[in-house]
């Protein structure tokens, strides 16, 4: 004959209360530290980049329409980027201008020649970088080149004299 024992519930918990050890628990601290740094490069240059598009040139270089100058080729060089850069995205902006939007306006103001713009372009394909246009370059041993090219650009001809300014700003984007 089998003999089953039926305990309450409360007696198996206290039974188990009884069993239960003590241990004791050391606490230990972890820290973590670290630097977070700007993944960028130097442009070397103080952030200005001068193109010389030339002095004293005849106002009869611009009689016709779509007359221009000679190119002006100048390299943008970015160097020492982080190593977590791959590409660099340059997005150009500046006063287009009202007869051709993809160059920039002689901004020059009273005394500025008259019917002529600056046309930058991306020098490896020959694309115009006008306002809001982007060009990207990828980084090669840490740095990164855009080959651009500027000149002096009529679109309707009979140029009047003076001096010529655009100002145009690169904004720089790493990827």
């Amino acid at each position: 004959m089998k003999m089953f024992f039926v305990l309450p519930y409360s007696c198996l918990t206290i039974s188990l209360l009884l069993f239960s050890f003590s241990t004791k628990v050391n606490a230990i601290t972890v820290t973590a530290r670290g630097t977070i740094i700007e993944s960028t490069c130097t442009s070397g240059v103080g952030g200005v980049i001068p193109f010389d598009l030339g002095q004293d040139i005849p106002a009869s270089t611009f009689d016709a329409a779509n007359s221009s100058s000679s190119y002006v080729s100048k390299d943008v060089l970015l160097s020492g980027c982080s190593s977590a850069i791959t590409s660099v995205t340059a997005t150009f902006s500046g006063t287009s201008d009202s007869l051709n939007p993809t160059m920039y306006a002689n901004t020059t103001g009273n005394g500025g020649a008259g019917n002529l713009a600056v046309q930058l372009q991306n020098a490896l394909t020959t694309t115009d970088v006008g306002n809001s246009a982007t060009m990207t370059v990828n980084t090669v041993n840490n740095s990164a080149t855009f080959p651009l090219r500027a000149r002096l650009y009529s679109l309707r001809g009979t140029v009047t004299p003076g001096a010529v300014n655009a100002a145009v700003v690169m904004s720089i984007t790493y990827n």
